[in-house]
């Protein structure tokens, strides 16, 4: 049996911060999966749009994290 995962051509996409918590969905309404990384100690929001095709490929939003505040409480993202 081969690897599970291979590495995707190109350069890696970094995601600012330690642990974080990833949301897989479609974001943006293209019918590609998408990525929303969230980092509670970073306080960041990072968000890798799917770029389609047969392999599972995510390209970044080509913008900064957006900083989340410094008011306690959760985010809910609704789509």
């Amino acid at each position: 049996m081969g690897p599970l995962f291979t590495q995707a051509p190109g350069p890696p996409i970094t995601v600012t911060g330690g642990r974080a918590n990833v949301v897989v969905g479609d974001m943006n309404r293209d019918a590609k999966l998408d990525l929303v990384v969230t980092s509670g100690q970073a306080r960041t929001i990072t968000v890798l749009l799917g770029a389609g095709g047969s392999d599972v490929r995510f390209r970044g939003t080509g913008g900064s994290a957006l900083t989340a505040s410094d008011s306690p409480g959760k985010w809910f993202w609704a789509t």
